[in-house]
């Protein structure tokens, strides 16, 4: 036996499977307890109706996608194209005071949003919410786990915050665990679930790497084939000049956002390196040059990490790959950070033996994030980091003993 192998039946010795499951449950009901406290704190109302923490509606971004849906509804598509005149109607809709909000999403998001804004605000919002967890719920049952592991998943401080601000972070976190774990077994479908993460585009750029290291045609064709629908219909429902405006006012507004110098207000949910860099008072370029490296980076681990016969399981590849997800784009935010939830609870089962150490850290994450970036100290990124370099570093090891033993 080696002696690394020694050193972690040690370990393994002093914190016995019971001891384990002790800290990783105190874990788990720490992260619940905060991320249930936050959400209540959302709903704590000003007296001119709006949230006290946010200074939106409760709902939050749900009223983007509920108003934007509407506004398409009733033949005032142009609305989305032009923040002035949003906003406006927006604050003509809801609250005078209400800070400012815009409309960021392809125009295949109103797809999804306008059976909701056939609802009033208040039921749209509470069947979204409960609608995407049991979709999410739904794809965390095409992973091999316990059942317990899925249903603390759902009561994570991720989960909480998600619903807190009204986002689709567990429709996209679905999305992307279905997509990836569904591969083998229903490549069809799983092309499906990769093509609509569309509506959230940055949250894939790791997807197309995914598909051709491990040779998984068929998901690519239906991925494509799903893109190509969703841009065909929604250009049947509202004239191809709505791809149009998106690529010539949506995407080139939404940058400007996210290149404005720090500090801003949408900064304290971020969780990039590009927005780590600008925290630091550093120009665009070096924001950009350090995001690209990062990227290149993510890019690289997972195309080895996908290939075939390389020693990676299923669910090491898929934790891998959420882990990455936040270090590849320069546009993430702690609410999309479910993917990473659902990483440490696949590494917890994992032959990896995740300590319980980086178990609290990765699990804490979203919580780390909001109370670092409040205080302008932009560096939860590290984290997912972190676990990625010990996931490589713990899977080599294991190599390495199967092949001296």
């Amino acid at each position: 036996m080696t002696h690394s192998a020694s050193r972690d039946l040690e370990i393994a010795a002093q914190y016995p499977p019971t001891t384990r499951t002790v800290w990783h449950t105190i874990v788990i009901c720490f992260g619940a307890l905060l991320g249930a406290l936050l959400f209540g704190s959302v709903w704590q109302l000003a007296p001119d109706g709006l949230s006290a923490m946010s200074r939106g509606t409760p709902y939050w971004d749900f009223s983007n996608l509920w108003f934007g849906s509407h506004l398409a509804l009733n033949g005032h598509l142009d609305y989305l194209f032009n923040p002035d005149l949003y906003r406006r109607a927006l604050r003509q809709t809801f609250f005078q005071s209400m800070a400012n909000q815009e409309w960021s999403y392809p125009p295949s998001m109103l797809l999804i949003g306008i059976p909701f804004a056939l609802m009033p605000i208040g039921w749209a919002y509470f069947v979204w919410t409960m609608g995407t967890i049991a979709l999410l719920l739904a794809a965390l049952r095409t992973l091999s786990m316990p059942e317990e592991d899925r249903h603390a998943i759902l009561i994570s401080s991720a989960v909480f915050i998600n619903a807190a601000l009204g986002q689709n972070g567990a429709l996209t976190a679905a999305l992307f665990v279905a997509g990836l774990s569904l591969l083998e077994r229903r490549p069809v479908l799983a092309g499906v679930c990769i093509g609509l993460l569309t509506i959230k585009p940055h949250l894939g750029l790791l997807l197309p790497v995914v598909l051709l290291a491990g040779r998984h045609y068929r998901a690519a064709f239906s991925a494509a084939a799903t893109v190509l629908v969703l841009i065909v219909i929604t250009a049947m429902a509202w004239g191809p000049g709505i791809w149009v405006d998106f690529w010539e006012k949506t995407m080139p507004m939404m940058s400007s956002i996210m290149q404005a110098p720090f500090p801003q207000p949408y900064q304290s949910k971020a969780l990039t390196v590009f927005v780590v860099v600008r925290s630091w008072g550093l120009s665009l370029p070096v924001s950009y040059g350090a995001q690209a490296i990062c990227l290149l980076a993510a890019l690289v681990i997972t195309w080895r990490a996908w290939r075939p016969k390389t020693g990676y399981d299923e669910n090491i590849r898929l934790a891998l790959t959420a882990l990455l997800l936040p270090l590849s784009t320069p546009y993430g935010y702690i609410y999309d950070s479910i993917p990473v939830i659902v990483a440490v609870m696949l590494l917890r089962s994992s032959r990896l033996s995740c300590p319980i150490w980086l178990f609290a850290l990765l699990w804490t994450t979203p919580l780390i994030g909001i109370l670092l970036n409040s205080r302008g100290v932009q560096l939860a990124i590290l984290i997912p980091a972190l676990a990625v370099l010990w996931v490589l570093w713990k899977s080599r090891r294991l190599v390495a003993q199967v092949t001296t033993s």
